[in-house]
């Protein structure tokens, strides 16, 4: 067609990677990530605010075993055979719920995905 491009990006094949502004805690067993947020006001408001400029996400079974595997050795495809070897009871809607959670990652900045290692 005249001035579209196809898009060649297989979402399986692509390797999620980790935003560097975000920092992770276990508290009672539950993973939550710490999302700092970068602006003027976050510095002054710091000062009296200790939380100010940061958003607390708390992660689910699913969501935690993910995000352990979102450091750039795992493309999708493997973290999806994983997940259907550690949920084994539960794997009927795997790739679903992997697929939205990989884009709800990627559309908040939590994390970006590159085609290659």
């Amino acid at each position: 067609m005249l001035g579209f491009k196809k898009n060649n990006n297989n979402l399986l094949m692509m390797y999620p990677v980790k935003n560097s502004n975000i920092s992770e805690e276990v508290i009672n067993g539950q993973l939550r990530l710490i999302v700092y947020h970068a602006g003027f006001l976050r510095k002054i408001f710091e000062r009296w605010f200790p939380n100010y400029g940061k958003s607390f996400i708390n992660l689910d079974e699913y969501g935690q075993f993910v995000w352990q595997h979102c450091n750039g050795n795992y493309n999708v495809k493997d973290i999806l055979v994983n997940m259907q070897n550690h949920f084994k009871n539960e794997s009927e809607l795997t790739l679903e719920r992997l697929v939205v959670f990989i884009r709800i990652l990627v559309n908040n900045n939590l994390v970006k995905l590159i085609k290659t290692k």
